[in-house]
Formats: structure tokens, C-alpha cells, sequence
């Protein structure tokens, strides 16, 4: 008689591991978004015009990408500074 143990009948997932960059990247990305929110919302006290607009699409996206980072649904990280 064979005493092997039976293989699961669906491959066994490994659970991803927060690293150092991606916190970095998750923080950093974060931190972006704050800022154009914050943006978005001091621009929207008088006239809305194209500047508005692009900083709140610029903040949807980084917050976006913010939210795929801290979720591990991103598969590679951009450590992106802006000076």
C-alpha cells in the first residue's frame, strides 16, 4: 500500500509578503494623492476650469494605483519622486 500524501486537488496559493518597497511605493503613492485631493479641493472654491479637471483625474489614478499596491494587485511597482 502507497502512504504518500495526495496532492490538493487545486494549486495551493502563496500569500504575498509586504516589503519594504512596496510599503515605500504604497506610501509614496498615497501621499500623492492626498496632495492633489487636497488640490482639487482648494481649486473647486471658485470657477472649475481645465486645471481642476486634470488634477482630479491625476488624483483618481494615483489613488487607483495607490489602492492596487496596497491590495498586492500590482505587479510592479513605480517608485516615482517629483520634485
Amino acid at each position: 500500500m502507497d502512504h504518500r500524501p495526495t496532492p490538493p486537488a487545486w494549486p495551493t496559493a502563496v500569500a504575498p509578503k509586504m516589503t519594504f518597497k512596496r510599503a515605500a511605493c504604497g506610501i509614496l503613492w498615497t501621499l500623492y494623492t492626498l496632495l492633489l485631493a487636497f488640490n482639487v479641493s482648494r481649486l473647486t472654491e471658485g470657477p472649475v476650469d481645465s486645471t481642476t479637471v486634470v488634477f482630479a483625474v491625476l488624483a483618481f489614478l494615483c489613488g487607483w494605483y495607490a489602492y492596487r499596491i496596497w491590495t498586492f494587485q500590482a505587479r510592479r511597482l513605480v517608485f516615482f519622486i517629483i520634485f
